[in-house]
């Protein structure tokens, strides 16, 4: 025997354990073609028998191996080197096999939605020290939100510290009107809580900033502050239009989206969706037309296109109204007939869009008391403080040709009535005979 030969030579335990391996695999193979056979059949077929003489022991082994996962494996018979000794490794296997098959029976079941395991999670362990939690019922799933206060906050940049109002206020249903710094911290700044929305470091800068707006802090309790008080804070003067039911699972997002749901309540909150300009939305909430466009992006608000349809081109009036509108007005050639008479030409220009919100609007409910406590906050040594630089302009759009008479004929300026088809406005002027 040469020295190249006598170094594979191997010894005998070792050849027994490869003995061992190999008759395993064959086992293991042969289980499972049986197991194959026997579901495609739907019969029951006998184990095939031992084809080795230390089989009996290696298929006793095997059969404690692949019950694991019901009673405690018993691995000391089998070589340790082949990895069947580690029980540790057994019961995490067993674990993952359980969290599989618990996946696999829950997963197709359809859940109540982000909105249900957010109220789960609003109501953590009860904190120490006697303080009493919050009442927190199923109907926590929105918030009611007057757009005319969103369009203030924006104005103002008190967002943020906005939101944080708004969750309180969600929180006490009870309507007791104050809440604990500490019960406030456990519930907006806990890990474990689905109410997050920032730290506890944050959260003391947006009480400091609220206060005196949205609440009043004394004895480490805040005092909610109410509805007209807020408004009167944030210089608006009157509260118009419907409230909006906000989601309150769309609070505890990131603040960009807060933000652009904060300005999607201005349409949400109109009766008509009305054309407005972006220069108007820009001076109502100080917020540039490219930004807009942004949040009507992040909080899917719908668009529609209008136009206004004038005389015939070859009117007198239609020229004093091509220099009116600028590079707005074009020439439209009617060919079917639909407003005027078939193949006429006729002047036409774009007007501003009108948007769709995507919130559900809610009953005004005390809008109107609001009003009236407003009026007496601004008249009571408020008076001429409100910085708002929204200024109040004659309604120009209308529903009826009737009520756009009217209006044209007390204010004597250009107004517009809606057609029937969608986007399509018609043009009333002093030019023009009515």
């Amino acid at each position: 025997m040469t020295g190249q030969e006598a170094q594979t030579v191997y010894s005998g335990a070792l050849l027994e354990a490869q003995q061992r391996l190999f008759a395993l695999r064959e086992r293991q193979r042969l289980i499972k073609n049986a197991t194959n056979r026997r579901e495609a059949s739907g019969q029951i077929d006998p184990l095939p028998e031992p084809i080795h003489r230390n089989q009996d022991r290696v298929y006793q082994n095997n059969h404690h191996i692949q019950t694991a996962h019901t009673s405690t494996p018993s691995c000391a018979k089998l070589p340790r080197h082949l990895g069947w000794g580690t029980e540790r490794l057994t019961a995490v296997l067993r674990k993952a096999s359980i969290a599989r098959r618990q996946k696999a029976q829950h997963g197709p079941q359809q859940t109540l939605g982000w909105i249900k395991a957010l109220q789960c999670d609003f109501c953590p362990t009860p904190p120490s020290q006697g303080m009493q939690q919050p009442a927190i019922t199923e109907d926590i799933q929105s918030v009611k939100l007057h757009p005319t206060i969103a369009m203030g906050m924006l104005r103002n940049k008190l967002a943020a510290s906005g939101r944080i109002w708004l969750l309180l206020r969600a929180l006490d249903r009870t309507g007791r009107g104050w809440i604990e710094v500490a019960e406030a911290r456990q519930l907006l700044c806990d890990r474990q809580s689905a109410a997050k929305v920032c730290g506890w470091r944050q959260l003391r800068n947006l009480i400091a900033q609220g206060q005196g707006i949205y609440w009043e802090r004394r004895d480490d309790r805040l005092w909610l502050r109410s509805v007209p008080k807020v408004t009167q804070a944030l210089g608006v003067k009157r509260l118009s239009g419907h409230p909006v039911a906000l989601p309150v699972a769309l609070l505890t997002q990131g603040i960009g989206q807060v933000r652009a749901h904060l300005f999607a309540s201005f349409h949400s909150g109109r009766k008509k969706s009305m054309p407005i300009a972006r220069a108007t939305l820009a001076t109502i909430s100080q917020v540039s037309p490219r930004t807009q466009r942004e949040y009507d992006r992040l909080a899917q608000v719908q668009s529609q296109k209008n136009f206004a349809i004038g005389p015939s081109i070859n009117t007198p009036q239609a020229q004093e109204i091509a220099w009116q509108q600028g590079q707005a007005s074009f020439s439209w050639r009617d060919h079917n007939g639909k407003f005027t008479k078939p193949d006429q030409t006729i002047l036409a220009w774009q007007l501003p869009n009108s948007y769709t919100g995507p919130h559900q609007q809610r009953p005004r409910g005390r809008q109107k008391q609001f009003n009236r406590k407003l009026a007496d906050l601004f008249t009571i040594g408020k008076t001429g403080n409100d910085q708002s630089p929204v200024e109040m302009k004659p309604k120009r759009y209308f529903n009826a040709a009737k009520s756009a008479s009217l209006a044209q004929a007390r204010s004597g300026t250009a107004v517009y009535w809606q057609g029937g088809r969608s986007g399509s406005w018609y043009y009333m002027d002093t030019l023009q005979e009515s």
